[in-house]
């Protein structure tokens, strides 16, 4: 039915400008099945506000303004997070800022860790001081339950010689007071280190006359020491759970250069004994380990699961997500948890490349506030720091960082309306025949899918199978034949008419890798007129073709 097709075509049109990723609802048993994310209420997953998805196992954020987090023309950051507000309102933020205009492929000598002001936790965050030199990166700012101290952690001493990244800042370049100690030779660059003050406004110190942190590695599954992209818990007794990247066990493949480890100590000063000496914390392998504890008392652990832009490209949802009831044995990781696409209040989207670094602000109560990341703009190394809220409870236009959906496929099939033509075309040597009318119709298994966009435009295209049969109704095997040479960009679908409209030249070719070339199509193809090609009812098995019957 010619109406019902068209409708169908309208509606599915109409569906793919709806979010469509629910808020809870999956099956369930227990809430681990809702990822701890949420509570399993009559076998159905109900997510906290902060969660969405089936499972609640993806970030739910706020739609955002575009000055969030640090981005200071001309200069590069890569993440970071704010301190709760002090008494005069002020929130302090610490990332990873590098230094003289340089961008984040030279952060193993110009990125320093910054102190940055704002009056909300989002910012916008201007600068304030430099709190360590470089070379100092994956900067963290906790305080300790038990002594009340502000403790910033990096990786880095802070000693590179000055002539290779000064001035950092400018005009009003200002360097926090701080102890720095002897540089720490004897340890690798990835180290671990910490600044302690008893104000997020210094003066700063260099704990144990910065020396470093040491892990002890006796028996675990670490193939290479260290102890980079550190971040910590802290128990109210001071009991530290310090969280961090090492290289992978070998068994892990060649996806997995980096893994993540815990390591505990009884308080922040250490020693700290590595935890799970047979495998990382989780699967698959990740970096940039961030975990905190929600109301309920559950851990859930944030990481990048892209080291090297290995796993996915530019622009791919590849945050990780893990749960766990006491912070040191985990899910496997959700992939996919967040992502570079920031959703704006006014309706539009930033697709950006990357976003690593993952951190979170919490109230006193544990409900996240707001969610950290480095975000990589155009490319990894157009760096900055975002900073976006986590959704509340009944907060409208939230969702996870997913880019907008694109419109469902058109899968068109052999019954309804079909693509007709009354052209004919030499056919080919074994056919037997000349001047064969043209059937476009599909041989058995064949399919032709494809998106229409909003303006009826044509994207997406995939065949498969034997999709034309342009050889007098002899279906030639594995022979894929694409409707037009000149692509999908030159005919449109009118929902309201039905019909197909060609839009850029009179002629147009398909490729059926035989018959006399043309100067339109060249070698090879044969030329359509666009008069000879319409959508009509497919009333006959003389009449075959492709039919428009949405898919959900």
């Amino acid at each position: 039915n010619l109406g019902i097709i068209l409708l169908l075509s309208v509606l599915a049109l109409a569906a793919a400008q709806a979010p469509g990723i629910p808020q809870g609802g999956g099956t369930c048993t227990t809430d681990w099945d809702c990822s701890l994310g949420g509570l399993c209420t009559d076998s159905r997953c109900v997510c906290d506000a902060w969660f969405t998805g089936p499972v609640c196992d993806l970030l739910n954020l706020a739609p955002a303004e575009q000055d969030q987090g640090l981005q200071i023309p001309s200069y590069f950051s890569w993440g970071g997070r704010a301190t709760p507000a002090d008494e005069q309102g002020v929130y302090h933020g610490f990332f990873s800022f590098m230094c003289n205009h340089a961008t984040l492929d030279s952060w193993t000598t110009r990125s320093a860790s910054i102190h940055a002001v704002a009056d909300t936790p989002v910012g916008p965050f201007q600068y304030e001081e430099m709190v360590v030199h470089p070379w100092s990166h994956n900067t963290f700012i906790a305080r300790d339950a038990g002594t009340q101290k502000w403790l910033l952690w990096h990786i880095g001493d802070g000693t590179v010689d000055k002539s290779k990244w000064a001035p950092c800042y400018s005009p009003d370049e200002k360097v926090a007071e701080r102890t720095y100690g002897p540089p720490a030779a004897q340890l690798g660059q990835h180290e671990i280190f910490i600044e302690v003050s008893d104000s997020p406004s210094g003066p700063w110190a260099a704990y144990n006359n910065n020396t470093g942190i040491w892990i002890n590695w006796t028996g675990a599954w670490a193939k290479t020491a260290g102890g980079g992209n550190p971040t910590t818990y802290t128990f109210p007794n001071g009991t530290t759970l310090l969280y961090f990247t090492a290289g992978c066990p070998p068994d892990w493949g060649a996806m997995a250069p980096n893994c993540v480890g815990v390591a505990r100590a009884d308080s922040w000063e250490g020693p700290y004994d590595a935890m799970g000496l047979t495998h990382p914390l989780a699967h698959p392998e990740s970096e940039d380990p961030f975990v905190f504890r929600d109301p309920r008392g559950n851990f859930h652990l944030l990481t990048n699961i892209n080291t090297y832009h290995r796993r996915c490209g530019a622009g791919v949802q590849c945050g990780g997500h893990a749960w766990s009831r006491d912070g040191i044995t985990f899910s496997n990781l959700t992939i996919g948890a967040f992502g570079p696409v920031i959703r704006f209040a006014n309706g539009s989207y930033w697709h950006n490349a990357y976003i690593e670094r993952p951190m979170v602000l919490q109230d006193d109560a544990g409900v996240p506030l707001v969610f950290y990341g480095g975000l990589g703009r155009t490319t990894y190394s157009d760096s900055c720091s975002w900073a976006q809220y986590f959704c509340k409870e009944g907060q409208q236009g939230c969702g996870p960082t997913f880019p907008p959906p694109p419109p469902p496929p058109v899968r068109l099939i052999n019954n309804g309306l079909c693509l007709t033509t009354n052209a004919t075309f030499p056919c080919f040597e074994n056919s037997g025949g000349k001047g064969c009318p043209l059937f476009m119709g599909a041989c058995d298994g064949a399919q032709a899918t494809w998106s229409f966009d909003d303006d009826g435009s044509v994207s997406n295209p995939h065949y498969s199978g034997t999709v034309i049969d342009v050889d007098c109704n002899y279906c030639k095997t594995n022979t894929v034949v694409k409707l037009l040479n000149g692509g999908p960009s030159s005919f449109k679908f009118n929902a309201a008419s039905g019909q197909v409209e060609f839009t850029s030249c009179p002629g147009y070719c398909l490729n059926t890798g035989g018959g006399v070339p043309n100067p339109v199509c060249g070698i090879g193809g044969e030329e359509v007129l666009a008069t000879q090609i319409k959508l009509e009812p497919c009333s006959s098995a003389a009449t075959r073709g492709w039919a428009t019957q949405p898919t959900f």
